[in-house]
């Protein structure tokens, strides 16, 4: 018999447990209906921006290691191979802030970062003509910014 108690108790407290994480609503005919809570997703702006901080000082070193290598190419077909890296390196590079933003982050940091990656997909289009001597600033200010609203 107190077996049979010991589990009333424990039924009684799983439904009422579940009955806390739901909803109940009456519909237009007075019929009740519940529907589990919804919970909001946990906010990731910490580890998106330690991800993108990271991001953008690994990003652009390999940029620079791959320009300097193309500027020591010894002829035009290695230039060329090396030129594909560097617009790797800017493909991947806004693949991933793209990716951090899509994340549950401050709407300041998800800002930061589509710009970002907006400026890295314009500076990597083959009709961009900003001069490769200016990159290092461009890459500098969007990295400040997403320094800042990550601080």
């Amino acid at each position: 018999m107190r077996k049979l108690a010991i589990l009333a108790v424990l039924a009684t407290v799983a439904l009422t447990g579940a009955a806390a994480c739901s909803k109940t609503t009456t519909s237009a005919n007075g019929a009740a209906a519940t529907t589990p809570a919804t919970t909001t997703p946990a906010d990731e702006t910490r580890q998106v921006c330690t991800e993108a901080l990271a991001e953008n000082i690994s990003a652009p070193a390999q940029f620079d290691k791959e320009l300097q290598a193309g500027l020591a190419a010894p002829n035009e077909s290695a230039r060329a191979e090396i030129e594909k890296q560097m617009h790797k390196v800017l493909t991947d590079w806004q693949a991933k802030l793209t990716e951090l933003s899509t994340r549950t982050v401050k709407a300041e940091v998800k800002t930061a970062l589509t710009d970002a990656a907006a400026t890295l997909q314009q500076l990597n289009s083959p009709t961009d003509q900003t001069p490769v001597e200016t990159l290092g600033s461009k890459f500098a200010q969007f990295g400040a910014k997403i320094a800042a609203v990550c601080a």
